[in-house]
């Protein structure tokens, strides 16, 4: 319950009730789909929290530097500059 802000919920939920008479004939009504889009959203941030922290521990890739192969090319193919 501590995810959850009950406030909020309550809040929303009777906005709900007041201004779309048409979809919700009880409070009751309001109040499970409220409660049910808070899951949802504490699910989605819990999740994000949780690829976030996945992505910054994941190793960064690290860059290779190309060795100078200039010169072993030179004598592969019989050219021989200053060497």
């Amino acid at each position: 319950m501590k995810n959850y802000n009950k406030s909020e919920i309550f809040t929303r939920a009777h906005f709900l009730f007041r201004t779309c008479k048409s979809m919700y004939k009880t409070f009751g009504e309001a109040l499970s789909d409220v409660w049910q889009s808070a899951i949802k959203k504490v699910k989605e941030a819990n999740k994000s929290a949780k690829e976030l922290k996945t992505y910054r521990e994941f190793p960064k890739a690290t860059s290779m530097a190309q060795p100078n192969l200039s010169n072993e090319y030179k004598r592969e193919i019989g050219y021989n500059y200053g060497d």
